[in-house]
């Protein structure tokens, strides 16, 4: 650790979750056969006065790959996006430390990551805002960020990419479902990107000892993907992706699992449009 390590302060419940994800980055970072290889992620982690120590005696390694194949899917999504809208806008909602406008920048698109405040300021202290990379500090339900938005990208006439990797879950389902309802009416034509569980997944999930410590705990799942298509008008279904769509060889024996449709489904990241 070094000695002018940033201590963090002020982060409680489901905002200490940001760092299961950034210590996974950095665990497959550092990993002989990396799968997402974040090496943004390892110098974050090393600036940080955390006790990454204790946290990784509850991260196993399926969550370790888990966690960099869900980050390598939406990078390949915001690729995606951006190889049809190479000056698009890609808006990250819960960003945490994420670090994908690093990874996936093009050199045109905007980027703006939004969080809480007190995660928004520990993001500036490690991560640079720049004129594409713009950070605004607001909960996702003080929907004056979306002034804020219309604001930056007033020029913009392409579709927005809204994203949203390990959020919505640990949020209550009725505040999800307005939000949805507002970017509906606020965004039209735009696309959304996030993760669901199943109701078995989420409370198979909320026995994770790490999850318990932070007082944190995933509020919904949902077995049917189509009964989101009901949280907002012209809300439809683009695409799901499971974990074990791919044939991933660090995924060793538990790729036998990918021929259970029960536990297949049980973890999805799924693509959403405003029509």
């Amino acid at each position: 650790m070094q000695n002018d390590a940033i201590k963090v302060e002020k982060l409680t419940g489901v905002e200490n979750t940001l760092f299961f994800p950034l210590l996974s980055r950095t665990l497959d970072a550092k990993s002989s056969k990396p799968i997402l290889n974040d090496k943004k992620a390892v110098e974050l982690l090393e600036k940080l006065d955390f006790d990454f120590l204790s946290l990784q005696k509850s991260l196993e390694k399926p969550a370790i790959i888990g966690h960099a194949l869900r980050g390598r899917y939406f990078d390949d999504c915001v690729r995606s996006y951006i190889q049809r809208y190479p000056s698009g806008v890609v808006i990250s909602l819960g960003s945490g430390l994420d670090t994908r406008f690093d990874r996936i920048d093009n050199g045109l698109l905007t980027f703006i990551d939004i969080d809480l405040p007190e995660v928004i300021n520990v993001r500036r202290k490690l991560l640079s805002e720049t004129l594409r990379n713009s950070f605004i500090g607001c909960s996702l339900f003080d929907y004056s960020w979306i002034a804020q938005i219309h604001t930056l990208i007033s020029k913009v006439v392409c579709p927005v990419l809204f994203i949203a990797e390990a959020v919505f879950m640990y949020l209550p389902k009725t505040d999800v479902q307005s939000l949805f309802q507002k970017l509906s009416s606020s965004f039209p034509s735009s696309d959304i990107i996030f993760d669901v569980y199943t109701n078995f997944m989420v409370k198979e999930a909320n026995k994770n000892i790490g999850l318990k410590e932070f007082q944190a705990e995933f509020k919904w799942g949902v077995n049917n993907l189509h009964d989101i298509e009901k949280w907002a008008p012209n809300l439809r279904l683009i695409s799901e992706w499971s974990f074990f769509n791919n044939k991933e060889a660090r995924m060793g024996m538990f790729k036998i699992l990918r021929f259970i449709p029960f536990i297949k489904k049980m973890s999805r990241i799924v693509h959403f449009r405003f029509e």
